[in-house]
């Protein structure tokens, strides 16, 4: 059984590759005319199961990226509170309904089927390479969740920025270190009306000097008119970089201060961070 979708609405029809649905066997046997076939089987293509529900939608990009993946996942409202464990909404962010961008569509529809009722925060990520390894942008508003019942069907869209960030990192240890020193540069926006923009951007840092480490880092499809909060986790913390930085994002109101703080317009921006 194949299914068939025909995706951006040009007649061409491609295969549909289900990733996340349990995998079901079905044994026929042709010598047995009453085995010889399979009867009552449902491919449910872009919608749920009697009594599931499905949020859909669409992601859209300012102009074609090529070769970068866009994902949405639907995370329990909880996912986003005080206290809640880094690791297993990164894992989260990793995960969920997958699409890979290409050089002419800058809209990416989706639909994630066969939810249990209840209230969920769709969360959109574009991740790519980076100046320093592979960087991820995610959409998220936490204060408008969906709570769906049974059987329903919700909207969510979401429209990525146009503007590119790129930026100098400058390091100076307190003692010199030993092996790869590596960092998370994070960028971050709150809006009550808009959300959370979370941007993680990694770069290795290498010495320029006796005493200085320095490393470039890059992140792409920011919003315009923003103002963002930038702040950058090392390998020589006592957190894994990468979940620290995602905690301080998603706190409004994390203890730790912005290493730096640029606002954004419509195009390129570049921000150096010096830490002592």
């Amino acid at each position: 059984l194949t299914a068939m979708t025909d995706r951006n609405g040009d007649g061409q029809f491609l295969p549909f590759i289900d990733l996340s649905s349990d995998v079901y066997s079905v044994t026929l046997d042709l010598t047995d005319p009453y085995r010889a076939s399979a009867e009552d089987v449902r491919i449910y293509l872009g919608a749920s199961q009697p009594g599931l529900c499905t949020i859909q939608g669409t992601v859209n990009l300012a102009e074609p990226t090529v070769a970068q993946n866009v994902s949405v996942s639907a995370l329990s409202a909880d996912a986003f509170s005080s206290g809640a464990d880094p690791q297993a909404l990164l894992t989260q962010l990793q995960n969920g309904y997958q699409m890979l961008t290409n050089s002419t569509d800058i809209a990416y529809p989706y639909a994630i089927t066969d939810l249990n009722p209840g209230r969920y925060v769709p969360v959109a990520v574009l991740t790519g390479f980076g100046s320093g390894g592979l960087a991820m942008n995610f959409l998220a508003n936490p204060l408008s969740s969906v709570n769906l019942t049974a059987g329903q069907t919700a909207t969510a869209n979401f429209q990525f920025g146009p503007v590119t960030l790129s930026g100098l990192v400058t390091f100076t240890p307190a003692t010199t270190p030993t092996g790869l020193t590596y960092a998370i540069v994070a960028a971050k926006s709150v809006s009550l009306f808009t959300g959370i923009e979370g941007v993680l951007m990694p770069t290795v840092l290498i010495p320029v000097d006796a005493t200085h480490l320095q490393g470039g880092y890059a992140g792409q499809s920011l919003r315009g008119s923003s103002t963002f909060q930038l702040r950058v986790f090392t390998s020589l913390d006592a957190q894994n970089p990468m979940t620290a930085a995602l905690a301080w994002v998603v706190n409004p109101f994390a203890p730790e201060p912005a290493h730096a703080t640029l606002a954004t317009g419509s195009g390129a921006v570049s921000q150096d961070i010096s830490l002592p």
